[in-house]
């Protein structure tokens, strides 16, 4: 099937054309405008608007959508998910809002016996609570799958691997229905619906979740590469809904947008596209590309609803007991990429984003910190030995505060 992403003449005039558009049919809300434009960061439309290069009339109406921006949307204070796990920056989980994991388990056929799941360790918590078939083996490839699951677990039919997908065993799954939600960059892509391909029986289905269009300009080429990747490991593409599937926004995303003076935005403002794949024949000799492995080991203490990772292999030449990046260790988005991401070996799971040239220290406090708060609920006892430790600590308590009332289902 033809795919429905057409090259913008020019990415960034689209934009303008319908940002524009948006405004002059009465749009008069920031969230509101980011719902109609999925894919394209918040910053990004701000900057875009802040450009102010339209009539006055529609200029006027502008300056009151950004005098507005920093007013939290009211969508933010309802919790729509249902799980006892804590996202994390450095995990690849964004979770889909309740409705939407309604839309994906209806993809589920009666008769599957083998589901598999890769990269979608929530959505896997999911179905086995809701268990749609009763009779089913439920997989999960994740490589935080640890963190979410009791790898051992007695339940024959329920199969979870805690490993990068490179690495993980997959000749042995014959799937009826695979669900993949790859990170959204070309290489997971690819990864991802190899995988699938390799552990689909014939005439099965992948669903995969991916970026909208406003994501980059270089979606329609990258979706291009996806299908034709996908053909060669004998699956053709069905159908595509865009905007389909909303994701919650994390706390970490949460607070890189408040950072740089952004709330008004809904939780569910983050969609993706839906892409219908069904295998046609099989194809021998299907390769994973090897060499992006993640071999990064973290440390992982629990402070209530939060969590702070240390990573002691890491160095840099950064030489302070605590170094925060961006503001208050808080960066301006949530892009891996980020330079200042990779530098970061003491990361908290609201995106406050540190290094410390003493681990050893930070290890030290850190037990402490988690020793008091488990066996007296308060860290008020907790003796201070530097201005760093007073600080780390203020820092985490202010999470868990974040973390308790964005998470709190109301």
């Amino acid at each position: 099937m033809k795919l429905p992403y057409e090259k913008h003449v020019e990415f960034n005039d689209y934009l303008t054309s319908q940002v524009r558009l948006l405004v002059e049919n009465g749009y008069n809300c920031f969230a509101e405008i980011v719902d109609e434009l999925p894919g394209y960061y918040p910053e990004i439309i701000r900057s875009e608007l802040k450009k102010r290069t339209y009539s006055r009339e529609t200029n006027s109406r502008i300056n009151k959508i950004l005098a507005n921006i920093a007013q939290q949307h009211k969508s933010q204070l309802v919790c729509d998910i249902n799980s006892n796990h804590i996202p994390h920056p450095l995990d690849f989980d964004w979770r889909f809002t309740e409705s939407s994991k309604q839309k994906l388990r209806a993809y589920i056929g009666k008769d599957a016996t083998t589901v598999l799941c890769i990269g979608c360790p929530s959505f896997y918590e999911h179905l086995i609570q809701t268990d749609p078939n009763a009779d089913a083996t439920y997989h999960l490839i994740d490589k935080n799958a640890d963190r979410h699951f009791a790898i051992k677990s007695t339940n024959q039919r329920l199969c979870i691997q805690s490993i990068n997908i490179e690495r993980a065993s997959l000749g042995h799954i014959k799937a009826d229905i695979v669900f993949i939600d790859p990170p959204w960059y070309e290489y997971h892509l690819e990864q991802f619906i190899k995988a699938a391909s390799i552990c689909l029986k014939l005439s099965k289905t992948v669903v995969l979740v991916g970026p909208p269009l406003g994501t980059r300009k270089s979606i329609p080429d990258e979706y291009n590469s996806l299908v034709n990747i996908a053909h060669s490991s004998g699956c053709e593409l069905c159908s595509v809904k865009t905007n389909e599937i909303s994701y919650d926004m994390p706390l970490f995303e949460k607070n890189s947008l408040r950072s740089i003076g952004i709330r008004n935005v809904k939780r569910s403002w983050r969609k993706g596209d839906l892409l219908i794949f069904t295998k046609k024949k099989h194809t021998e000799n299907i390769r994973l590309l090897q060499g992006q492995n993640d071999d990064r080991v973290d440390e992982v203490y629990r402070f209530d609803k939060i969590e702070v990772r240390l990573n002691e292999a890491l160095k840099t030449d950064i030489h302070k007991k605590l170094h925060l990046f961006g503001k208050h260790g808080i960066l301006k988005d949530v892009s891996s990429k980020l330079v200042e991401r990779t530098k970061a070996n003491l990361v908290t799971s609201g995106g406050r984003f540190m290094y410390t040239h003493d681990t050893k220290w930070a290890k030290s406090f850190l037990k402490k910190a988690q020793k008091n708060l488990s066996e007296k609920g308060t860290f008020e006892n907790v003796l201070f030995a530097c201005e760093e430790e007073r600080n780390l600590c203020k820092l985490i308590q202010e999470e868990i505060q974040e973390a308790t009332d964005y998470y709190t289902t109301r």
